[in-house]
């Protein structure tokens, strides 16, 4: 399986550099003076076959590794994830029981501080 990782990131390493570049020389075309819309698409194409070589690698991997599992294992792999349950929070009306009251006061707090038309009073 080692080794099967190893190919996998010889793989992808070179392909995702090369993705880097093409993304740089996308924004030095868009950031020249006339943006030829072709070379951008052109890039941009060639960016994707990138991807789409990386992800077939990554499948291939995972077929490979999958063919190598006992019955046992591979019943663990496809096996739904076990549920988990979530940390006990205080109830919500406990969270923000202060928090209106806060907001009423600094609301009321400022209702007199400006003219009607957002602008302050006395200026």
């Amino acid at each position: 399986m080692r080794e099967i990782q190893l190919d996998m990131k010889r793989t992808a390493i070179p392909l995702q550099a090369s993705a880097e570049v093409k993304l740089d020389e996308i924004e030095e075309l868009l950031l020249g003076e006339e943006v030829n819309e072709d070379e951008v698409d052109s890039k941009l194409l060639d960016i994707n076959r990138v991807k789409q070589e990386v992800d077939r690698a990554a499948i291939a991997a995972y077929l490979a590794v999958r063919h190598m599992l006992s019955a046992e294992q591979l019943a663990q792999l496809l096996a739904p994830p076990p549920a988990v349950e979530p940390e006990s929070a205080p109830a919500r009306s406990e969270q923000t029981r202060e928090a209106p009251e806060d907001d009423r006061a600094s609301a009321k707090r400022d209702q007199g501080s400006t003219d009607g038309r957002g602008a302050r009073k006395g200026r």
